[in-house]
């Protein structure tokens, strides 16, 4: 268990072009990372959200807990093993208690380039899906730091989305995949091309 202390700023293409461009000037040692999140969110409840994750092929069930407008969240995270059957298995269940009226199962697909430092973390995100979209996120590892000085410190510009569940759940509607409605087979072969690399 881990807590957060970030913020996201969503990103023009060009702005996330050319802030690429000066961060691999700026900061050495960034890593590629491409993952699948399948996220089951209840808009109903705003404090906490659970998905599988599978990153460079990798998978675990994570959950998050804290309002989305809080800086700080706390994150819960278990392992699974890298077997699409058992990841369906698995979103089966997570669907089966996700109940209410006002849920969602996003497919989100991203590819990132991390440049984690010692004392904080710059991630730049291309989400894919229905749509491409860019966004950068800046988590600090040092509570006195503050995520807003690093953004001015690299010329980061700060376009905050507003962290409510109409906006995320519009967001996730124009930019993600959906499960619902996905048969096995279908939902089989996404999970199996991110669990290959």
């Amino acid at each position: 268990m881990s807590d957060e202390k970030e913020i996201l700023s969503i990103l023009s293409f060009d702005e996330f072009k050319n802030l690429s461009v000066s961060l691999n000037k700026s900061l050495k040692g960034s890593k590629s990372i491409k993952r699948l999140s399948i996220q089951c969110t209840n808009y109903d409840y705003q404090n906490l959200d659970t998905r599988i994750r599978i990153t460079n092929g990798k998978s675990e069930i994570m959950q998050k807990i804290g309002d989305w407008k809080s800086d700080v969240r706390q994150e819960i995270s278990i392992p699974l093993k890298s077997d699409s059957d058992l990841i369906l298995k698995t979103l089966k269940i997570l669907r089966n208690i996700t109940k209410g009226e006002n849920i969602q199962t996003s497919i989100i697909q991203l590819e990132n380039t991390v440049y984690k430092q010692k004392d904080f973390e710059i991630k730049l995100t291309h989400q894919f899906g229905k749509k491409d979209v860019y966004n950068c996120e800046i988590e600090v590892f040092d509570s006195k730091l503050d995520p807003k000085d690093i953004a001015s410190n690299f010329n980061i510009p700060l376009h905050l989305p507003d962290h409510t569940a109409e906006f995320w759940k519009n967001w996730s509607e124009s930019v993600n995949l959906s499960a619902d409605g996905l048969s096995d087979k279908e939902m089989l072969e996404i999970i199996s091309e991110y669990i290959k690399i």
